[in-house]
């Protein structure tokens, strides 16, 4: 059987963007994931919730990849 956590699974999480440079293969320094997640944070209504994402910040504030060819 399995042994209950203390905090519920999603109640800390990596900062939105943390591991961006892990996926995207901009990884010059070779940092494992956990070294790229750093500090984690609390989870907010915008990560269970579909209504609370409307009006975050911090989704407007992630870097955005480039366009590429044409969208058509």
């Amino acid at each position: 059987m399995a042994t209950p956590l203390d905090f519920p699974v999603f109640e800390l999480a990596a900062r939105p963007g943390a591991h961006m440079a892990f996926y995207s293969g901009d990884n010059p320094e070779g940092k494992s994931l956990r070294e790229l997640t750093g500090t984690p944070m609390r989870s907010i209504p915008a990560f269970r919730e579909p209504k609370a994402r409307l009006f975050n910040d911090w989704l407007h504030d992630l870097p955005r990849p480039a366009p590429t060819g044409d969208p058509l």
